[in-house]
């Protein structure tokens, strides 16, 4: 675990660099939390974050940032820590993807999963 700390902080450091999160809202129809993702210094979105209240669902095209999956929650890790938000399985520890994000962002999501 301390291996992952230490790549929260080596992002921190780069965080400029990270995609952000550049819209989010619940769509009560479907029960999920729909994040969109765009690169940095643009508003073009790069790709998409959705969680429901078992699965996280994600698809992302953004520079080094790039993967897809769905995988349910009782599997995943999440992280909120300086300004970014990171998701990491728990069976194999690799990071699924970080993303750059404001304080109030991040504690949407946060309130969100935690329900």
């Amino acid at each position: 675990m301390e291996t992952f700390f230490n790549y929260v902080i080596s992002l921190a450091v780069s965080s400029s660099s990270l995609p952000y999160i550049s819209n989010y809202y619940y769509d009560s129809q479907y029960e999920w939390l729909k994040i969109s993702i765009s690169k940095n210094n643009t508003t073009k979105v790069c790709g998409n974050i959705d969680i429901s209240k078992t699965n996280l669902q994600y698809k992302l095209l953004c520079g080094k940032e790039n993967g897809k999956g769905l995988i349910p929650l009782d599997k995943i890790k999440f992280h909120y820590e300086k300004s970014i938000f990171s998701a990491q399985s728990i069976t194999s520890g690799k990071v699924l993807f970080s993303v750059s994000c404001t304080q109030e962002q991040c504690r949407d999501i946060e309130k969100y999963i935690e329900k």
